[in-house]
Parts: C-alpha cells; sequence; structure tokens
C-alpha cells in the first residue's frame, strides 16, 4: 500500500465499498480527494457513495464541491443530474444534465439523459 497516492485510497475505497463497509470507503475516498484534490473519479465515487447511503445532503455538498474543483467534467455534472433526477428535484437535474451536455454536445450518453 503506497499511503501516500490518492489512486491506492480511491481504489481501496471501491473494494471496501464492494464488500459493504461503506464508512471505511468513505474514509478512503475522502483521504484520496485531500491528496489529489482535483481527481474527478475520487470526487464523483465519494458523492455517489453518499448517495447511495442515503445521506443525500452529503452528497449534494460532495458534488457541488467536486464541481467546483472540476467545472469542466461533464460525467460530474451527469453523475449530479442523475442525483437530481432521482430525487424528483428536476430543475437541478435538466440544469446538470444541460451543462454536461454543453461541455460534450455530442455525446450519447447525455443526450439520452436528456
Amino acid at each position: 500500500l503506497a499511503p501516500g497516492l490518492a489512486v491506492t485510497h480511491s481504489n481501496l475505497g471501491d473494494t471496501l465499498a464492494q464488500f459493504g463497509e461503506f464508512s471505511e470507503a468513505i474514509d478512503e475516498l475522502r483521504r484520496a480527494i485531500q491528496l489529489a484534490p482535483n481527481n474527478g473519479y475520487a470526487n464523483r465515487a465519494l458523492a455517489q457513495l453518499l448517495a447511495q447511503q442515503g445521506r443525500d445532503a452529503e452528497a449534494e455538498a460532495a458534488f457541488t464541491e467536486a464541481i467546483r474543483r472540476r467545472p469542466m467534467d461533464w460525467l460530474l455534472h451527469s453523475a449530479s443530474g442523475s442525483f437530481y433526477l432521482v430525487r424528483k428535484r428536476l430543475p437541478e437535474a435538466e440544469a446538470a444534465f444541460l451543462k454536461a451536455r454543453e461541455l460534450t454536445p455530442d455525446n450519447n450518453i447525455v443526450l439520452r439523459l436528456l
């Protein structure tokens, strides 16, 4: 284990989540973000895991912070749109999906979500 590498913590977080160790997975993803704040994967994974755990306020804050750090990351915008869509927050979902489409206008994944 290389404790100073963000990817180590991201991978460990993924593995822990797969085994149902959600609290520890969240801790590892947060550590990955501390080491590499602009790591799009770790930011998105943290927000999505928090959402899956029903920790909506924390998930929304994580998405907001991730997008602040990586405003040009269409996948973060798309993931936040899905977060809002599931919660029937349609104006926020539409805005997120439109931003994702703006960033990647020919992406079929995004186009299907609109």
